[in-house]
This record gives C-alpha cells, sequence and structure tokens, in this order.
C-alpha cells in the first residue's frame, strides 16, 4: 500500500514538473512574440523602414521556436512518462511529426546557411509545417492521457503565427483547425455532452478573441508599412528637385498613395494674405475650387492638418517667399476612418515638410554657390553656365551671341592710394553701373579680381562693340567711378568653340586694348575654329 502511494505521489509530481515545464516554454514563446511585436511598433513611429521586415523575422522566429519547442516537449515528457505511451499510435504520431518539423527546419537552416542569407520560408510551407506541429502536439496529449490544460493551450499561440502572414479565411482556417484538435483530443479523453460543448466553445471564442485583435494588429502595422514605403517613394521623387515649385510638382502625382485623392492642390499665401496656387494634380484640372475652400486657410494658420468629410489641408513648408500648404479632395475606402486618414496627413505633412525645407536649403547653397558676395553678380561658375545654356540655345551660331571682358584699368594702383576697402567699394559700384546699363536678358557676371563679364544674348560683335564703347564712355563721365578707365574686349561666339574658347579669345581682345594704351574697346575677329578630321586632314568651318 505505501509503495502504491509512493507511486502515486511520484507521478503527480511528475506531472506537475511536465505542466510547469510546458508552462514556462510557452511563456518564452510568447514572450518572444510580444518582444517582436513590440519592436515593430517601435519602427512605426519613426517610419523610416517597413516594418514587414520586422515581420518576417518574427516569423522566423516562431518556426524556430516552433520546432525547437516540440522535441523539448517530448524529451521531457518521456522522461516523466515513460516509453509505453511512445508505442501507441498517438505517440508515434506525435513522433513522426515532430521528427518531420525538425528535419525541415534543420534542410531550412542548411540550406540558408549555404547561401549567406536569412528569409523567411514561404507562407504555405509554414502553414503545413504549423499544421503538423500542431497536430504533434493532440497526438501528444492524447498518447499521454493529460488533461487539455497541459498542452492545448500552446494550439492558441500556433494560431497567432497564421495572423502575421495570411489573410482572415487563412487565420479562421487556422482557428478551425486548432479548435478542431482540441475537439478531437477531448472526445478520446472521453468528453461527450455538455463538457465536450463547453471545451469547443471556450476554446473556439478565446481564439476567435485572438485572431481579431492580432489580425487588427498585423493589418495596422502593413498599413503602416505600406505608408511608410510610399512616403519613402515620394521622398525619392523630390529629392533631386531644383526647386520647391518643381518637388512639389513631381511629388503631387505620388500623394494618392498616402490619402486617398482624387485632386490636390498646393498654393502659398505671400505676406499680402494673397493666396496663389503653384502645383495641382492632375495637371488637367484647374484646382480653382479647392483654393476657396477654408480648410487651406486653416491649415496655413494653424500649422496642423485639418481634416473634414470630404477635404484635407495640411501645410508642407515654405518657398518662393509664400507660406505653402497643400489640400486634397478625398475618395474615401472602406476602412479609412478619420482617425486613420488623420495619422497619414501628419505622416503626409512632415514627409513633405523635410523635404520641402530640404529642397529649399539646397537651393539656397546652390544660389550662394553662384553668387559673388561683394558684388552680388554672377560668380565665374553662373557665368559658364549661362554661356552654355546660350550656346545650347543657339546651336551652331544660328543666334549671334557676344561676348564682353572688362577690366579697371590700374586697379592695383587705386587700391594701394586708397586702401582695399575703397577697392571694394569701387568694385561694387562698378558692377551697378554695369547693371543698370544692360538690357534685362544680359548677363552680368564677376569673372575674377577686377574683371568683369557680360553675356550679351542676340548680340553680335558689332553690337557688343557699340554697347561696350557707350558703357564705357558712362564710367568716365560717373564721379562715383572716381576716375577709374575700361580697358573692354568684345567677340562674338563662332558656333563651334566651347564657352572656356570663347572667354579666351574676348580675354585676348581685352589684353590687346591694355597693350594699345587702355581706356578702349577692341572687338576680336570672329574666326571660324580649325578642327582635325579623323582622317587627319584640317577642315575649316564656314
Amino acid at each position: 500500500m505505501a509503495g502504491v502511494a509512493w507511486r502515486h505521489g511520484r507521478s503527480a509530481a511528475g506531472s506537475r514538473r511536465v505542466h510547469q515545464g510546458i508552462c514556462t516554454l510557452v511563456a518564452r514563446r510568447v514572450l518572444n512574440f510580444l518582444r517582436g511585436v513590440v519592436e515593430v511598433v517601435e519602427v512605426r513611429y519613426s517610419d523610416v523602414a517597413p516594418p514587414q521586415e520586422r515581420v518576417q523575422a518574427v516569423l522566423v522566429d516562431g518556426m524556430i521556436g516552433q520546432s525547437v519547442t516540440l522535441p523539448i516537449v517530448v524529451t521531457v515528457t518521456a522522461l516523466n512518462v515513460g516509453r509505453e505511451p511512445w508505442s501507441t499510435p498517438w505517440g508515434l504520431a506525435a513522433l513522426g511529426l515532430v521528427g518531420a518539423s525538425v528535419i525541415y527546419l534543420a534542410a531550412l537552416l542548411t540550406v540558408q546557411r549555404h547561401r549567406g542569407v536569412l528569409t523567411p520560408p514561404p507562407p504555405a510551407t509554414s502553414l503545413v509545417v504549423l499544421l503538423a506541429s500542431l497536430v504533434s502536439l493532440t497526438c501528444l496529449n492524447i498518447a499521454v492521457r493529460a488533461p487539455l490544460g497541459y498542452y492545448m493551450p500552446v494550439l492558441l499561440v500556433g494560431v497567432l503565427f497564421t495572423c502575421e502572414f495570411c489573410d482572415l479565411s487563412m487565420r479562421l482556417a487556422a482557428l478551425g483547425i486548432a479548435v478542431g484538435l482540441v475537439t478531437v483530443a477531448a472526445w478520446v479523453d472521453g468528453d461527450r455532452g455538455l463538457p465536450l460543448a463547453t471545451v469547443v466553445v471556450m476554446y473556439a471564442w478565446i481564439g476567435g478573441i485572438v485572431v481579431v485583435l492580432m489580425g487588427r494588429l498585423v493589418d495596422l502595422l502593413q498599413g503602416i508599412a505600406s505608408r511608410g514605403k510610399r512616403l519613402q517613394d515620394l521622398a525619392d521623387a523630390m529629392a533631386g528637385a531644383e526647386s520647391v515649385t518643381r518637388g512639389l510638382e513631381v511629388g503631387l502625382p505620388l500623394v494618392g498613395g498616402v490619402l486617398p485623392c482624387d485632386l490636390v492642390v498646393v498654393a502659398g499665401r505671400f505676406p499680402s494674405g494673397r493666396i496663389v496656387g503653384t502645383a495641382v494634380w492632375p495637371p488637367s484640372s484647374d484646382g480653382e475650387e479647392l483654393l476657396a475652400r477654408p480648410e487651406l486657410v486653416r491649415a496655413i494658420e494653424t500649422d496642423a492638418p485639418v481634416l473634414t468629410a470630404a477635404y484635407c489641408a495640411l501645410p508642407v513648408g515654405f518657398g518662393d517667399g509664400a507660406e505653402l500648404a497643400m489640400i486634397a479632395r478625398l475618395q474615401r475606402r472602406k476602412g479609412d476612418t478619420d482617425l486613420r486618414m488623420l495619422e497619414s496627413a501628419r505622416a503626409l505633412a512632415s514627409a513633405m515638410l523635410k523635404m520641402t525645407s530640404r529642397i529649399a536649403f539646397v537651393s539656397l547653397l546652390r544660389r550662394e554657390g553662384r553668387i559673388d558676395p561683394l558684388t552680388g553678380l554672377g560668380n565665374r561658375r553662373a557665368l559658364l553656365e549661362r554661356l552654355q545654356d546660350e550656346m545650347v540655345r543657339s546651336p551652331g551660331g544660328s543666334v549671334p551671341l557676344g561676348l564682353a571682358m572688362i577690366d579697371l584699368d590700374e586697379f592695383k594702383k587705386f587700391n594701394d592710394s586708397y586702401g582695399h576697402v575703397a577697392g571694394d567699394e569701387l568694385l561694387s559700384t562698378m558692377a551697378a553701373i554695369l547693371a543698370a546699363n544692360v538690357r534685362d536678358h544680359d548677363m552680368v557676371a564677376r569673372y575674377g579680381g577686377e574683371e568683369f563679364c557680360i553675356v550679351l544674348p542676340r548680340t553680335d560683335v558689332a553690337g557688343a562693340y557699340t554697347l561696350m564703347d557707350r558703357i564705357r564712355c558712362v564710367v568716365n563721365a560717373d564721379p562715383a567711378a572716381t576716375g577709374v578707365t575700361l580697358s573692354i574686349g568684345v567677340t562674338q561666339w563662332s558656333g563651334l568653340e566651347s564657352a572656356v574658347g570663347l572667354i579666351e579669345r574676348a580675354d585676348r581682345a581685352l589684353y590687346e586694348a591694355k597693350q594699345r594704351g587702355r581706356d578702349q574697346v577692341i572687338a576680336a575677329e570672329v574666326v571660324a575654329p580649325v578642327w582635325t578630321h579623323p582622317g587627319g586632314s584640317a577642315v575649316r568651318a564656314v
């Protein structure tokens, strides 16, 4: 009798150890899964990387956890219940399914290790392995004749993983399979009637709650991932724009991927209070109806997104001297709640503000890199770019293009006599005189030191000579020039030479003006350049 009591106590203690070990393993798996979900939620707030990558990583962790946990559960169970349950069909089935899962995982990891990258298995394969794991747990529960509370809760953990890579129908199918396995285990255990119905209803209810909650969470994270990807596409499209207006024109077609809409307008409010449209999508629309919407003004004044049933307006930064705001006419889809729409609008406003600020900053740097800080004129880089643009507009010299190079005579002596501050003031004065005596489409640039260049579109060498001689006389008569004279060389583009070659010919004419006594204009002869034919003979343009 004492021996029977001892064996019964040993059996109860062993069952408790099995129960504790299984609960510990299940708790660790659930904690690992929730830790992965928390990391996904952290990525969600930054909108930097798509959380789908992290979701797939959680799936890999779940597969590994499933395949590692099952052999441990089988081993712990075998140590406590002996070898008798494993000789039954249920025990053999459990061992076979566990072995298949482990072999599949080992093969998968071996192949992927050889490839040097760990990627999640296909969803269909993952679902099959998951189903095999669930069936093995059911067979194990039946084989050892354990209460349902020992192994069956693990089935719900398996259902969690289907929420990450399956749609609603597959989630419900996985839940149905789990409830069916619980029903089989309860039936084999002898439950009938009301007890069996209670078990089925309890697991179905709890599993339904798990599927709904996790499904909503995963759908939300996938929506955020999709929105993050579209915002990144928007940023990439706008990144290369040279101006804020151009960036908005390029980015507007992608706004519909973040906010469901069929008409988008960007408008700027100037200090005078006037609101002017700067960009519209689709381009065939005028967007006048949106410019009159009060939501647009409210978004500018509150500096925050404004959402109504049919419109959404949001601030997008500053550009071209105006406060910019965007307004979209919404096309709501099923499931587009105000909260979700407002989150998308805030994310879009943040992304647009970053991009417009970046474009404006880059444009400012580009502009400053092309302006001479002393005179406010274009510098040598701006001069070369303007010459190249004009050459493109006049292929082969079909339209005359004149160039003048100007040098202040005896400027070094002026600096030595009056100081460098007075010399800088003289350069600024000379720049103002030159700019005031040319046409609007002409360009005055500071070439370097006391040298200036003037680009004269649609002007031949004779016209350039006449204009420069008149400017020379204006400088001689202007008391602000303090008696400084000009030496000027002018020329005309031949139609074949480069911008540097054109400048060199004007510079040679300037040097000749210096050699002839200064304070005069010399026109360089327009000579067609000579280049070498591939055959070796010299060819002269006519």
